[in-house]
């Protein structure tokens, strides 16, 4: 036998185990799937008594509780009565203590409050009075920056007189001299003749 011979006859064997495992498989799926029907048909009357016990046992457990909610909600209402008659008899003396301290409080505070806004006015005399300062000082520097703008303003006009003093003065002895030199010229002229 050859090689692929062999390998033909693995397969065809392998394929043949698979069909058998297959029908064995669905076989037993079947049995399991009619033994599930059987079950559950027997179990159908079971749970409708199950259902009815556990429904009774619901009701009582529900009862028990609502029982014990209204007990303990008695118990908790007397409690609240019992301290509010216990407290009505102390009020008139906290309200007597109470009113007391009010008064007692009342001048504290009072006290208290005259105290910081006398701290208060001092601090806004104090804030308003630097302040002020600050004023005198920006308007000091400003008059000060003004005076020396015009004493600046001042300088340049002297220096701005002077220079057309000078020009205007070097003007006239030039226009001078040329007035001289025409005339030397025009005498000279008339006496050379």
């Amino acid at each position: 036998m050859d090689p692929d011979s062999l390998r033909q006859l693995q397969l065809i064997q392998l394929d043949k185990e698979r069909g058998e495992l297959h029908e064995k498989l669905r076989l037993t799926g079947k049995r399991i799937d009619h033994f599930e029907r059987a079950l559950r048909r027997e179990e159908i009357p079971l749970l409708d008594t199950d259902y009815e016990v556990q429904r009774d046992q619901e009701l009582k457990l529900y009862e028990s509780n609502r029982q014990q909610k209204l007990a303990l909600a008695a118990a908790r209402h007397q409690e609240a009565l019992d301290l509010k008659n216990r407290l009505e008899r102390i009020l008139p003396d906290y309200n007597s203590y109470r009113s007391t301290i009010m008064e007692k409080r009342s001048g504290e505070f009072e006290a208290r409050r005259k105290e910081n806004q006398s701290a208060l006015d001092a601090e806004k005399k104090e804030v308003q009075a630097a302040y002020n300062r600050y004023l005198d000082e920006e308007r000091r520097k400003k008059e000060e920056k003004e005076r020396q703008e015009a004493l600046e303003r001042e300088r340049k006009r002297k220096e701005e007189e002077e220079e057309k003093a000078k020009k205007d003065a070097a003007e006239k002895e030039a226009a001078e001299r040329t007035r001289i030199r025409e005339e030397e010229r025009r005498y000279s002229s008339h006496f050379s003749l």
